[in-house]
């Protein structure tokens, strides 16, 4: 052990954990190699970390959590799978104890057990950035093509976001949207996520990505047809949990109909 590290153990863990804290503040995000994300190997993250944290046993355990906390963001289920078995080598308070924030990229609806895990280990978890991930989308358009303006026209006219479909009456129409924002929901979880107990902001986004579960980048944004709808629901949510005004949840564009005046057309 060098003499540099071994001063450093020998001060008090609360003054340890304020060097740690330092030390990261400026670091780079958790910058993964792309072999390390689509490799089954359980300890490839581990040769990503910073060399504080691979120093010894004890740096791992008390330097990491801290590290991780303030870079934490998954790109695939392969990698929300190898932080689990990250966290399962680190003291059992490590997760709950640090990450305030979260992003997990690609999700897809393969990848949700694995990327549900992990964000609940996040007991004081504020917020949660998600983008869905699917091989193609059906129900929306590529956000170059997306038209603001007219989204906005159609729900203040009839309170649908989007022209009605051919052969479905309105009341049919907002119906079924209710069913899918609900059955979407339950699928991904949402509502677990939601109801965490510190969480108060949310951001979620759709996208195309044709590398499915071992996609690295690449993403293409989309409008989805759940977009708005999910928004108020996840608004309604937070809203009864911490009152008006207390909370953020967004898809990156604005959501509230009434309160936009501004055309927007195109990304």
């Amino acid at each position: 052990m060098s003499v540099s590290v071994s001063s450093l153990l020998r001060l008090p863990r609360e003054l340890r954990d304020q060097i740690y804290t330092h030390t990261f503040d400026d670091s780079e995000p958790f910058v993964k190699n792309r072999a390390a994300i689509t490799t089954s190997s359980k300890i490839a993250l581990f040769h990503d970390l910073p060399a504080l944290c691979q120093t010894n046993r004890q740096l791992f355990s008390e330097a990491t959590p801290i590290f991780l906390a303030q870079n934490l963001f998954s790109w695939n289920t392969q990698e929300s799978n190898q932080l689990l078995d990250l966290y399962s080598h680190l003291p059992e308070d490590a997760a709950s104890k640090h990450v305030k924030h979260v992003s997990i990229y690609n999700w897809t609806e393969q990848g949700t057990p694995a990327h549900l895990e992990l964000i609940c280990k996040f007991t004081q978890l504020e917020f949660v950035e998600i983008v869905f991930s699917f091989p193609s989308i059906e129900d929306g358009v590529r956000m170059e093509r997306f038209d603001y303006t007219n989204e906005q026209e159609c729900y203040l006219e009839t309170g649908l976001h989007y022209d009605l479909p051919e052969g479905r009456s309105l009341e049919e129409e907002k119906a079924s949207l209710a069913q899918d924002v609900e059955t979407f929901v339950a699928k991904y979880g949402l509502d677990r996520i939601i109801d965490m107990p510190k969480l108060d902001g949310m951001q979620f986004q759709f996208a195309t990505n044709q590398g499915e579960e071992d996609a690295f980048g690449g993403n293409q944004e989309y409008r989805h047809r759940l977009c708005n709808p999910l928004w108020r629901w996840a608004t309604k949510k937070m809203e009864e949990k911490w009152g008006a005004d207390k909370f953020f949840v967004t898809t990156t564009m604005p959501e509230d109909y009434h309160h936009v005046n501004r055309p927007y057309v195109g990304w």
